[in-house]
Parts: C-alpha cells; structure tokens; sequence
C-alpha cells in the first residue's frame, strides 16, 4: 500500500521562470567506430550443428598439437604449466565425442590414433597417487587414491611418477574433479563395453581411475578447498554419471549414484566423508548447516526475493554461478535419461530453477551482468563457454530469453591454431555436455517489475541489493554500471542515485532505505523508490519509467534541513562492456567535433567548459547503430575520465599485485585499504579511488551554495537508442526554476515526449499521471 507523503514545506520567494529542454540533432559524426566483440550465445551457438563445427575446429588444433608434439599423445602447448592435469584428459574426452559423431569423417583413422595416444599418454603420465608435497588440504595424506595436478611446473612432460610429486594444495580439488568428469566422458561416449575406440582393458582402467578420482574428491582432499562449489558440483555430476553407466551391481561403481545423489542433498550424517568434519560448518555460507550434511545443506543460500543459489566463494559469481547451473542440468538430464526416481532430482530441478531465475534477474537485457565474489562481468568466450548449456537448458525450463548472455566471440570460426590445444582440452566440459544436451534456445523476453530486477524488451535495470538502487541499467545493447568514489573517509564506495559534492569537496552518494510502488500504463512500465538520506537529511524519489525502448531516470531530492554543497547531480553511471569492452567514444549530440573518449590514458571532463544537455554513446559513424544510446540530460549532463598517470584512478579487472588483490568491484564496497587493479589503458597499475562516471549535472562549483529546508531538485535523464535515421526521440520539461544557480524547482513538472506525458503535482503528492492515468 502507498503511503502518502505528508511533509509540507515554504518555498522561499525567489525568481520563477519556465524552461524547455529540447536539443537539435547533428548526426555528422567523424570519429573512430568502435570495435564491439562481444556476442549473444544465441549468435554463437545457434544450434547443436554449430556447437559441433566449434567442436571440429577445436579437434583440428588439438591435433596439430598432436602431430607438434611427436605424436606422443602429448596435447599441451609448453607455454603454460598450470591447469595441465586436466587438459590431456579433456582432450581425449573431445576427440571420442568427435569420433562418435562423425562415422564418415575422411581423419577419422588419424583421430582414433592420436585419441588411443592421447590415452596411453594421460593414463601414464597425468594421474598420481603418491602424496603432493603440499598435504595441507588433504584429510589423508598418505593416501593412494589418484587425483590429477593442477600445475607441473618444475616436473617437465615425461612420466610424472618418475621426476617427481606435484606441489598439490587446493588446486588439485578442481583439476581432479574435472578429469573425472572427463573420464566418465570418455567411457559415456564409447561405450563401456567391448573394443570400441579404446579397449575393454583401457576402458576398465579408466574406470578404476575415475572411481579412484571420487573417492579422493570425497574422503581424501578436504571438502571444496577453494570455497568455489561449481568444482563440488562437477564432481557429483562425474560421480553419479559414471556409477549410471554401469550395473548397480558393479563392485566398483554399484554404489555411485546413491553416493553422490546423497552427497548433493542429505539432512542425514555423510559419515566417512569430507563434509563431515568440524571445520565444514565455519565455511558453509549457510549459516544453519550441520556438519555431515549435504552440499545443498552447506552452499545453497537465499538472495533477493527469496531466490535461492548456490554461493561461490561466499556470494553471487558472475561467471562461477553460470558454470554450476552447467553442471546442474547436466547431472538432472542424466537422471532424465535414465528413468532416475529419487526424490533428489525434484530437489536439483528446483535448486535450477531458483538460480536460473536469479541469473535471469541479474542478466541485463544487453546480455551483460555485473558484479560477482570474483569476476566483474561474465568470463568465458566462444571457444570457453562453460555456462553455455546451464543458460540453455534452464531458460528453457523458466521461458526466459537467457541466450541474450554475451560473450567473447563473433559469428567467425574457432580458431585451429594449434596454441589453443591445450586450452581447448582444459575447458572442453562446457563444449562437450552443451552438445550432449542442447535445446532450442527460448527467446521469450520476459517482463518483469519487482524489488530486484526492472525490465521491458531491450530496456533493463538490476537493482543493489543493499540499498535497491540501480547497480546496472542497460538500453539498446548498452550498459551503465554503479560507479566508486571516495568519500572522504572510505575509498572504494559506491556512487548510486544522489551524487554530490560536500562542503568539504569529497563526494558523497546519497545512501537511502527505499520503498517501492510498481505501475503500468498501457506499455509503459513505471517503478518508484522513496528513501531518506540521513547523512543529508533530505528525502528522495526516483521514477524509472520505460516503454521496452527508452528509459527514464526522475529523481526528485527534497531537503530537510540548511546544507552547503558544491555539487549535485544524478548518477547515470559508468558505461562498460567488460575489460575488453570499455566504452570509449563520448559525442557531444549538438557538436560532433567534440569527442570524449573515456577509454584513454587522458583525464578530463565532458564538455570541458559550459552546459550541454545530450551525449551520444558508442561509436561515432551509427555503423553499429544497434547498440548506441543517445542520453539526454535535464538540465545538463557530464562526463569525468579520472585517467591519471599522478593521482589515484579507475582500474577494472582484478590483479593479483598486492595482498588486496583478485577483488571485484562489489567486493572493493566499503574498503578501507587502497586495491590494486589493472589500468584500462594498460599502463602502470595504481589503486581504486575513483571511476570514470557520467552524471546529470545540476549545480557544480568551487563556492559552495546553501539548499535550504524545503528546497527541492529535479534531475531527469532519458536513454534513448539511435533510431534507423541516425536521430533519437527528444523530451522537454517544463518547470518553475525556483533558483537559476541552484537548479531548485518549485510547483509542477512536466516531461514530455512523442509517446509520454507525465505530471508531477509537487514533490509530496501522493500520485501523479502518465498519459492521463493516475500512479505512484
């Protein structure tokens, strides 16, 4: 129910004037586009015909590697000793699925060779069971089970037993979980039994491994060591797949599937294994896990809304969590194919769909997602799309458009370069089971208007779930992010809404506890946030209001009480692809000669001097219209580059520098200590202070000015996609300026378009109308 807003205030006796903010259209525009190479998994991987050209491609390298190699059945390059463990495992398991599915190849004699190689070469020299010298994250380290290295640095590429132990530590964890998931691949797609592409006795012995490989992801390394559980989950889903591929009587694989089904969910004491220890309770993220239970039991938490995911390395992941919806689908298609009826597949399908949904949420319309415990946007490419069949199979279920996810990559071939062998071998999962279980993509964009999420056809918002203000808004294939300052007592805070400069001149963002109100009208879609900023003592509203084409951002500030500020402004936010993505080009819309790129090494502001009133966003000539966005600012808009070879500056991604480092932007929030990035112009790397940001400017200066009890401002921003003419929908306001310096208005607002027109009485009505109807 709304609650009214009952303060009334006096309005000082100032000048009154009317204004209109209306901007002409110059669409000569002479600049250097920019080069987009991020595309939708719907663009890469239309269907599983697609999937299996990748797949060719990638055997091509892998094999060329082979041929490199000596034929020796060695798939690495030499260039990278980590993450090797599993990459000749991965290759085999890619060149059987290859083989299998392509009986009239003319290479298909060259494959099976270097596929029964490759074997003989993991089976010797890329399995160990003596102790790494690093026991510190094993319950057992004496033990004889095998598990696989994560790096072999030191130990060169001959037979591993012979030069040496690994150096072990958490690592391992995910690299054994990922040969055997590859193992049971192998034997999945050959057939366990009888001489195939591998004997009998190969297969029987890559069998013993696998079950080997589970026993030590369960009882002999110390459970998710690395506190990331999309590893646990991949190594469930080799557990349970390889105990189905076999008779339930099998005295070594009868008892896998009850094993790893109990060990996904179980309210019930998993004796003898990793879970029950008494130090898994202390790192279970929730908080009502007992020891011996399950992995849900451990890792599964609630979110926004009451949607429940699992948490990697403590919380939402942008990348991680897309990879464990991956293996969650592969495991309950398993079950699928084999008729399964333990209750624990319900428990795993609706684990899916309550991630799913929240992935849903958090993914623009763009097909960006921001934020996560490590990745600030999604990771993966064309060739590493490990998330791919967790997006595919689970929009399906939820008749949600989750295909929109972009990655690196274009519509051109995968590379057959023979330097990517072994990376194609070590990330070979996400291709293999996205064949293996491909689905018809949905393309249902879904509406949604609630507390998390805000979206219409290309027009989205996902909204912070701390204080339920925008922390990313995407229009037309462009996203904005919330930004970081520093505020004079923290760096590393986040720049959402309200954005101001103090007397002092450290900027501040106007922090609030919003309620909020949902409307509809005809196709617009309308959602207000009410809050109190208690560090200013001033209320603030905000309408966001979109017909899935153009966006609006209204924010109304009234203050409580006398203040001296020396700026104010609404944050739009910072524009960004990824690392690899950034935005770039800044046009001023009435002069195409001024061109603000924020991707440079060069600091400064946008426009350098005076007041414009429109930005062009993206690239300069409209030949990628599709994703450019005009944003027109009332009364003016800014631009800052805080690129600075002497001050503290915006990094993006994480760097390993400093003890502070690997953190995200969500995780840098609140941050006391200075964190290290990498610079996007890839010079020298310095710390977080500020971000690059663009801003609806409503006063700036160097003498700060009083806003006084009962004065009221009004910032207005409209994202408006380039339409086939190069041109955008312009908007006017009109309103009584109460204080030309100040911006402060008093009386009614009117905004307007060629679609829209909406009233707003004053800043304590109770209602207002868009396009004569009344709401919030």
């Amino acid at each position: 129910m709304y609650r009214k807003w009952m303060k009334y205030v006096m309005i000082p006796s100032v000048a009154l004037s009317l204004v209109s903010c209306t901007t002409p259209v110059n669409t000569a525009l002479a600049a250097t586009d920019y080069n987009y190479t991020k595309s939708a998994l719907t663009v890469l991987y239309p269907d599983q015909a697609s999937v299996m050209t990748a797949i060719t491609n990638q055997k091509d390298a892998l094999m060329a590697r082979y041929t490199a190699n000596g034929s020796t059945g060695n798939f690495e390059t030499g260039t990278d000793n980590t993450e090797i463990g599993n990459a000749d495992w991965g290759a085999v398991a890619l060149l059987t699925l290859w083989w299998a599915n392509n009986p009239a190849a003319t290479d298909r004699d060259a494959v099976r060779d270097a596929a029964r190689q490759g074997l003989q070469f993991a089976l010797a020299n890329r399995d160990w069971n003596a102790p790494p010298s690093d026991t510190s994250f094993l319950l057992s380290p004496t033990s004889t089970e095998y598990y696989a290295s994560y790096s072999l640095s030191g130990y060169g590429t001959s037979n591993m037993n012979s030069l040496g132990t690994p150096v072990g530590a958490s690592a391992n964890y995910p690299t054994t979980a990922w040969s055997l998931l590859y193992k049971t691949l192998i034997l999945k797609y050959d057939g366990v039994g009888g001489d195939n592409l591998f004997t009998l006795t190969d297969k029987n012995t890559i069998k013993a491994r696998a079950v080997s490989n589970w026993k030590w992801l369960r009882t002999v390394s110390k459970y998710n060591p690395q506190k990331t559980p999309n590893q646990v989950m991949g190594a469930i889903l080799g557990g349970y797949t390889l105990g189905s591929l076999y008779p339930s009587t099998d005295s070594l694989t009868g008892s896998l599937q009850s094993e790893a089904m109990n060990y996904y969910s179980s309210t019930s004491t998993l004796t003898g294994t990793n879970l029950d220890q008494s130090s898994v309770p202390s790192q279970c993220p929730s908080t009502s896990y007992v020891q011996g239970n399950g992995y849900v039991q451990c890792e599964n938490i609630t979110q926004q809304d009451g949607y429940r995911i699992f948490a990697e390395q403590g919380g939402f992941e942008t990348h991680y969590s897309g990879l464990q919806l991956t293996f969650m689908a592969g495991l309950y298609k398993r079950m699928l194919d084999i008729g399964e009826t333990n209750g624990i597949k319900d428990t795993l399908y609706n684990d899916g769909i309550s991630q799913a949904n929240y992935i849903n949420r958090r993914l623009s319309a763009a097909g960006m997602m921001h934020g996560g415990t490590r990745h600030n946007d999604i990771s993966g490419s064309k060739r590493d799309n490990a998330i791919a069949l967790g997006y595919n199979y689970f929009g399906g279920e939820i008749g949600a458009d989750l295909g929109r996810v972009k990655l690196d990559g274009n519509t051109a071939a995968l590379s057959t370069d023979p330097v990517n062998s072994q990376i194609y071998g070590h990330g070979a999962m996400g291709m293999l089971l996205f064949y293996d279980y491909f689905r018809t993509w949905n393309s249902t964009a879904n509406t949604i208007n609630d507390r998390m999420a805000f979206r219409n056809s290309n027009v989205s918002i996902y909204f912070d779930k701390d204080n339920n203000q925008p922390a990313e808004i995407a229009v037309n294939g462009m996203t904005f992010t919330d930004n970081l300052i520093n505020d004079g007592v923290n760096d590393n805070v986040k720049a959402q809404g309200f954005y101001y400069r103090d007397n002092s001149g450290n900027w501040k963002a106007g922090a609030s506890t919003p309620n909020n109100y949902t409307d509809t009208v005809g196709n617009y879609m309308v959602r207000m946030t009410t809050g109190h900023d208690s560090n200013l003592n001033a209320d603030i509203k905000t309408r966001y209001i979109t017909d899935g084409t153009s966006l609006y951002q209204i924010m109304m500030v009234q203050f409580d009480q006398d203040v001296l500020l020396k700026s104010t402004n609404a944050m739009i936010g910072l524009p960004y692809f990824s690392k690899t993505q950034r935005i770039m080009n800044i046009f001023d819309g009435t002069d195409t000669t001024k061109v603000f790129d924020l991707s440079s090494a060069t600091t400064g502001v946008f426009p350098a001097s005076g007041n414009i009133s429109l930005f062009k966003i993206g690239n300069v000539t409209g030949t990628n219209g599709v994703n450019n966005v005009f944003i027109q600012g009332w009364p003016y808009i800014k631009a800052e580059n805080k690129e600075d070879a002497t001050t503290p500056n915006e990094m993006w991604m994480s760097s390993t520098t400093g003890s502070t480092g690997n953190k995200t932007l969500e995780s840098l929030v609140g941050l006391s200590t200075k964190v290290f990035w990498y610079k996007k112009a890839g010079s020298s790397e310095k710390y977080v202070k500020y971000t690059d940001n663009m801003r609806v400017k409503l006063f700036e200066s160097s003498t700060p000015q009083t806003y006084s009890a009962g004065d009221i401002v009004c910032a207005i921003a409209k994202y408006t996609p380039q339409n086939s003419s190069g041109t955008y929908d312009a908007f006017s306001v009109s309103a009584t300026v109460a204080d030309a310096t100040k911006q402060t208005v008093t009386g009614s607002i009117t905004v307007t378009d060629s679609g829209m027109t909406l009233v707003i009485p004053s800043f304590n009505s109770s209602s207002v109308t868009l396009n004569g109807t009344t709401i919030h």
